[in-house]
């Protein structure tokens, strides 16, 4: 919508490592690639591999994220029907939310949770 375009998502942080059903509910929702950080504190991570670069121990913050950091070999990947489905929800939310068409949204809800 804005010019933007995004190819995939890295994941960092508790959850990502945690909560495998969230994650790939996220990858439906988004209907993009997800892959997980490798590192447990990506916080810190970030402040060592700046640490490692203003040190000279590297010559820039790519290199040094390129030897420091990494992903997980998990990735998630979209599920195109729960996508859909997900997508027709949105819809719905979003007329509701601006108060327009709304005369037919129960039975909508209603199709949608028989299939």
């Amino acid at each position: 919508k804005y010019g933007i375009n995004i190819n995939k998502i890295l994941a960092c942080g508790g959850i990502p490592k945690k909560n495998p059903f969230f994650m790939q509910l996220l990858s439906d929702v988004l209907n993009m690639e997800i892959v997980v950080a490798r590192s447990n504190y990506s916080s810190a991570l970030a402040s060592s591999i700046y640490g490692a670069y203003l040190s000279g121990y590297y010559k820039s913050p790519l290199e040094a994220s390129k030897h420091m950091g990494g992903i997980e070999d998990k990735k998630y990947y979209p599920n195109k029907e729960r996508h859909l489905k997900y997508l027709k929800l949105y819809n719905l939310y979003d007329k509701l939310y601006n108060l327009r068409d709304v005369q037919d949204v129960m039975h909508e809800l209603k199709d949608i949770q028989k299939k």
